[in-house]
């Protein structure tokens, strides 16, 4: 099977990341809705200039502390987009027969595409296109899964469940490494400085993360199990065969889930292209200016083929509609 082309973007002379205040002050005027004894932390950005109708929604990766991704929600919006993202560390919960069927989801994920389809409600937006970051691919997927009507693009970042058989202390062992890896980049490769609520690696960055996972030990660690199983490609497979189109930009430099074992398993079947880019997994956060152009590039090629695909489909029914209408005259001469 064919592998998509790669492309590796050149992001060298793309411009900083400057933060917007309006944007910024959309940010903070952030809704919550309660759902149980669960609060969903609900953001929706919009850009004064529109260059796209349809909503972004933005999934951010596993126990990411609030406003780490700020920056990439941000710059994404100022690219004319409309963006939607959430924060509940751990979903809602769910009816028992929330996501029950042939399918077989966790529960852990289930609880999470839970509360992303119940902030879609709120706002009442379809569809949507999808960025999803690390271990959101999975239960962003998991609801384009459920309810393909609701969607229409995929773009996922480094994302989870690609990588074939995992194991736990490899998992580990690879945060761990990412997180090292990280704070060597600071002294030996220095980002530019970004202004935001929250800086990647600060102290509040870090005890953020640190309380969404003590917060709830049990399902942090079904959390971790769930990604070290996730397999998403039967869900990429259908969505695709369903006219979803999708893209992966993936760091050269991930450990978490490395590129070259991704390649081993996906190919045209469940992707429609891919962006090679230079750096680790978290590297959107700590760099977000390259991703942002990139996410928003594929976005724009990934609309361009939905567009395609709308025209060809209805030229296609028109030209099942013509060939009914001839032939219904075929018959009425055979008759007189």
């Amino acid at each position: 099977m064919e592998w998509p082309r790669q492309r590796k973007p050149n992001t060298e002379n793309v411009p900083l990341y400057v933060r917007s205040e309006n944007l910024a002050t959309q940010f903070e005027a952030s809704e919550k809705y309660m759902y149980g004894s669960t609060t969903v932390e609900a953001f929706d950005i919009q850009a004064e200039k529109m260059k796209s109708e349809t909503p972004v929604f933005f999934g951010t990766g596993w126990a990411a502390s609030r406003g780490v991704y700020e920056a990439n929600i941000l710059g994404i919006a100022d690219k004319g987009r409309r963006v939607l993202s959430m924060f509940a560390p751990h979903g809602i919960d769910t009816d028992p027969d929330f996501g029950t069927g042939d399918k077989t989801y966790a529960a852990a994920e289930l609880r999470k595409a839970a509360a992303m389809l119940r902030m879609l409600e709120e706002k009442n937006v379809e569809p949507i296109d999808i960025v999803a970051h690390s271990e959101s691919a999975i239960w962003t997927l998991i609801v384009a899964t459920m309810h393909p009507e609701k969607i229409r693009n995929i773009v996922l970042v480094d994302p989870a469940g690609l990588i074939d058989e995992d194991s736990t202390p490899r998992l580990a062992v690879s945060f761990v490494r990412d997180i090292v890896q990280g704070a060597l980049n600071k002294e030996k490769l220095p980002r530019p400085h970004v202004e935001r609520s929250v800086q990647p690696g600060s102290p509040g960055d870090l005890f953020g993360a640190l309380l969404n996972i003590v917060g709830n030990p049990m399902l942090s660690l079904k959390e971790v199990l769930a990604i070290r199983d996730a397999d998403i490609r039967d869900m990429l497979e259908e969505l695709k065969a369903l006219g979803k189109r999708i893209s992966i930009v993936q760091g050269e430099r991930d450990v978490i889930f490395p590129k070259e074992r991704m390649e081993r398993v996906v190919n045209t079947k469940h992707v429609d292209g891919l962006y090679s880019v230079y750096g680790a997994h978290n590297e959107m956060n700590s760099n977000p200016a390259p991703y942002i152009s990139v996410i928003d590039h594929a976005l724009d090629a990934l609309e361009r083929l939905s567009r395609m695909d709308k025209r060809r489909s209805v030229a296609d029914k028109t030209e099942t509609a013509e060939k009914n209408t001839l032939a219904i005259s075929s018959r009425r001469s055979d008759v007189f």
